[in-house]
């Protein structure tokens, strides 16, 4: 699940990165760093309104109507389009509201059917441009609109023009943003990863470290076992001397078994690099004492053997060799690193 995990934060990462920079519906300004974008999506929708409304309508004196769902910022961004446009004279709002009130209208009127003007009956504007905000929809760092507009004909009652707009104003900071996120995304992804790749490391150099241990302890418990039995053999044989020589022995092999048992692990963290180095170097070193260890079961054997041959006159020396092969494993492990 985890690894899933981290192949989707990469595409994501990966996505924003190469994410192109033209995509938004019209381009801002290079430098223009306005942040209001509703502003902008209107002003642009009303551009386009500019555009497709026909100039073959002969119809001149045009007045705004009501734009439903509008907060006013898309009235006055046609208001100032249509008047700046040339072809057509705009009405403006206080002069179009002053003419219906003539005739015992106002500008809600317009948009109610139940009080649809009779054809010819206001006279000073030709046209009304009426509308309705169809969607909104904030983004990341983007604002989109979609708008319905209708160009009603007021001296004969016709609808003239109707079309829907739509536009989606972006920040030039988007693009900048996004790939940002991409690159921290990816940073982070990158970063578990490694912590991934580190903790899984560490933990099989753990798992291979300890048991080189178990078998150093293996190697003491035997040359135990070894040296329990010849003791039991001399014993019944009456070599009571050799006897209890053998029990010492046994007895140093007890105190290097429970110092070998009790050898540390070291610390496991994913997150702490010197986990990793540190636990190698105490498997390098327990590879390394494994001769030791080694050496002591070996002259175990060999004073069991003798033992259970019969053979007395090497057995002391061989006691003495044990003894220093344990003083000499004690040294080593004296030295680990933890």
């Amino acid at each position: 699940m985890w690894r899933a995990g981290r192949w989707l934060l990469f595409l994501a990462a990966l996505w924003l990165l190469i994410l192109p920079g033209e995509e938004w519906a019209f381009d801002l300004k290079k430098g223009d760093f306005n942040l209001d974008l509703q502003e902008e999506a209107v002003t642009e929708i009303a551009r386009q309104a500019v555009a497709a409304v026909p100039r073959d309508i002969h119809l001149r004196l045009l007045g705004i109507g009501p734009i439903e769902g509008d907060t006013g910022r898309l009235a006055e961004a046609l208001s100032q389009a249509f008047g700046q446009e040339g072809h057509f004279v705009l009405v403006e709002r206080p002069n179009l509201e002053t003419l219906l009130a003539e005739h015992g209208l106002q500008v809600s009127d317009l948009v109610d059917e139940t009080e649809r003007i009779e054809p010819g009956r206001i006279k000073g504007v030709e046209a009304i441009l009426f509308g309705r905000v169809v969607g909104r929809r904030p983004g990341f760092l983007s604002y989109n609109t979609k708008v319905n507009l209708t160009l009603d004909d007021v001296q004969s009652g016709e609808v003239k023009f109707m079309q829907n707009f739509q536009a989606t104003a972006v920040s030039p900071l988007r693009n900048p943003a996004l790939r940002v996120m991409g690159l921290v995304l990816l940073l982070a992804w990158w970063s578990a990863a490694r912590r991934a790749s580190r903790s899984r490391r560490t933990a099989e150099a753990a798992a291979s470290g300890r048991m080189v241990r178990q078998k150093l302890a293996g190697q003491v418990k035997a040359g135990q076992g070894l040296l329990r039995r010849a003791e039991a053999l001399l014993a019944k044989d009456r070599e009571t001397p050799l006897a209890d020589r053998v029990g010492r022995s046994q007895g140093e092999l007890s105190l290097l078994w429970a110092e070998v048992a009790g050898l540390a692990d070291g610390p496991v963290s994913a997150r702490d690099r010197r986990s990793l180095r540190l636990i190698k170097r105490l498997r390098s070193f327990d590879e390394g004492s494994f001769r030791h260890l080694k050496r002591v079961s070996d002259l175990a054997q060999q004073i069991h053997d003798e033992a259970a041959r019969g053979a007395r006159k090497k057995m002391g020396d061989r006691l003495e060799c044990l003894s220093a092969a344990v003083h000499e494993a004690k040294s080593r492990l004296a030295h680990r690193p933890l």
